[in-house]
């Protein structure tokens, strides 16, 4: 072995020495990370209401539920008054039925499951109807009322 060749390889063994120690220049390392929580939303958008009170209905559309979520979701529906208009003054009950998306639910004063496994969606609407029948002179003059409530949750 030469000289020089000597010399070419105590340079090259010293700048591999240098770099290793990082005296020629350094690196950074970033890591980018973020989380995206579940989001869920329900909106009730009412049609036909106040309801007509002189008359028997069938299926009649009350409201558009919209469903939107970034996971899969449950949605339950409780109703105060499980299933009845009530009578303010007289307390008298008017008993409903109803359907979510054209499918019969249970109306109850706790949470039923109406869907359940819903898959992500950006916005959904399903038809929200109810049935009554009114027997001429049956009810006193009252406002009736009830209270349906709709939770969404992510699975």
């Amino acid at each position: 072995m030469q000289k020089g060749d000597y010399m070419k390889r105590l340079i090259m063994i010293g700048v591999v020495i240098l770099l290793s120690m990082g005296l020629f220049g350094a690196t950074a390392t970033v890591s980018l990370t973020g989380t995206i929580p579940s989001a869920v939303e329900i909106t009730f958008t009412e049609q036909n209401l106040p309801l007509d009170l002189t008359t028997t209905v069938v299926d009649t559309t009350i409201g558009v539920i919209t469903e939107k979520a970034n996971t899969g979701y449950n949605i339950t529906v409780s109703s105060t008054n499980a299933g009845k208009l009530i009578g303010n003054a007289t307390a008298e009950e008017l008993v409903y039925t109803a359907k979510y998306d054209g499918v019969a639910i249970t109306l109850s004063s706790t949470a039923v499951e109406i869907l359940a496994n819903g898959v992500k969606t950006s916005g959904v609407d399903k038809i929200f109807t109810i049935s009554y029948t009114i027997v001429a002179y049956e009810l006193s003059p009252d406002l009736y009322e009830y209270d349906l409530v709709f939770v969404i949750t992510a699975n």
